[in-house]
């Protein structure tokens, strides 16, 4: 933060000056939360992010039977699910990625996306046996011009 003071001798000058950098942040941060939106959608909606749009897209990785379900559980009936294919997002078999993807915005500049699972990383990054399947990064890298959009919106709703 910088502050002006030397040759402006009037107080309310100053003031608006404060006022309007106070707005900046302001503006950021809402054009950060809009972006957050669009991209990891609202919490407890199933597809409303361009993250969970993705990961319920079709799949052309190998095809294989699943007789369990969540927990562990015997399935009545098996059935046959597509794997994502590196380079993909990942499949969504249960949900528990999917329901656990999140956005926050942090002070004034900062918008964390993620998932809070302890494969999310692995999935995101590849690991020695595994290519990555992307489905944070990849998503951010095409909302860029959304995501700058969306903060000269915010700035310029509070800066009027």
């Amino acid at each position: 933060m910088f502050k002006i003071s030397q040759g402006i001798k009037n107080k309310a000058i100053l003031r608006q000056i404060d006022n309007l950098s106070q707005s900046f942040r302001d503006g950021i941060r809402k054009g950060l939360q809009e972006s957050g939106v669009q991209i990891a959608g609202k919490t407890g909606r199933a597809n409303d992010g361009l993250i969970k749009q993705d990961m319920n897209s079709p799949k052309s990785g190998r095809e294989y039977i699943v007789s369990r379900g969540r927990g562990g559980r015997v399935l009545k009936r098996s059935r046959v699910h597509i794997a994502s294919a590196p380079g993909e997002a990942p499949a969504n078999i249960t949900g528990k990625l999917r329901k656990e993807v999140y956005f926050r915005v942090e002070g004034s500049n900062r918008l964390r996306i993620g998932a809070n699972t302890d494969y999310a990383k692995f999935l995101e990054d590849g690991t020695s046996k595994m290519a990555p399947r992307p489905f944070v990064k990849k998503n951010i890298d095409k909302s860029r011009a959304n995501i700058l959009r969306n903060i000269r919106n915010g700035i310029n709703s509070k800066i009027k």
